[in-house]
């Protein structure tokens, strides 16, 4: 129901998949620790979450993707 609340009201709905889109991405290159540290997101939460493709939460997608950001 929040989603639909948000979408009334003009609020930004990062796409679920998206923080998992882009660690796949750069997978290759990536530092999952340094990555976890920089989201607050416990390194073996992230890392199982990972292996696993877990869906990850709303603000698990949001500080992932801020962490992602260029520094």
């Amino acid at each position: 129901m929040k989603l639909d609340s948000a979408r009334r009201h003009g609020d930004p709905v990062p796409e679920a998949d998206l923080a998992r889109k882009e660690i796949d991405r750069f997978a290759p290159i990536l530092n999952v620790a340094k990555i976890a540290r920089r989201a607050g997101i416990n390194q073996h939460t992230l890392a199982n979450k990972l292996r696993r493709k877990s869906a990850f939460t709303k603000d698990e997608t949001n500080a992932i993707l801020k962490a992602l950001e260029p520094a």
